[in-house]
């Protein structure tokens, strides 16, 4: 029986809202603790591909775009949504990653999971500390 399988993660940033929102949707910006590079037309509907030092491409669409609050798109096997929320001096990212077939390869889910959280951290640090913990970038 084939079941679809979600996978959620959270983190808090010490920033503006905008900042943040930002980070994960330009390009010259998701390229600083995302993909390799990347190009994004930011706007539901606009386009969003990222190239990675492997040499995958995946090209995607912006399908929810609420400026400063959420993103969603598909992204290969999963479907991302981002959601922002205000906290004091801080940003909660709320990252959901759905659609996801359970009848795949389990190592594809536990990468899909190591992925994001490392990302996460790295967008923190990106943002708050002007880091790159990336080894190819």
């Amino acid at each position: 029986m084939e079941r679809l399988f979600e996978i959620t993660d959270h983190i808090i940033i010490r920033s503006k809202p905008e900042n943040v929102f930002e980070a994960i949707t330009k390009a010259d910006l998701l390229s600083k603790w995302c993909p390799q590079s990347a190009i994004s037309n930011p706007k539901k509907g606009g386009s969003l591909i990222f190239y990675w030092p492997n040499g995958t491409i995946i090209e995607t669409a912006f399908d929810l775009f609420i400026h400063g609050k959420c993103v969603s798109f598909q992204f290969g096997p999963e479907y991302v949504s981002i959601h922002l929320t205000e906290r004091d001096n801080s940003v909660l990212v709320n990252v959901a990653h759905s659609k996801i077939k359970t009848i795949q390869n389990l190592d594809s889910i536990v990468h899909i999971a190591q992925s994001w959280t490392f990302l996460l951290f790295n967008l923190k640090v990106f943002i708050e500390l002007g880091l790159d913990f990336r080894k190819d970038h």
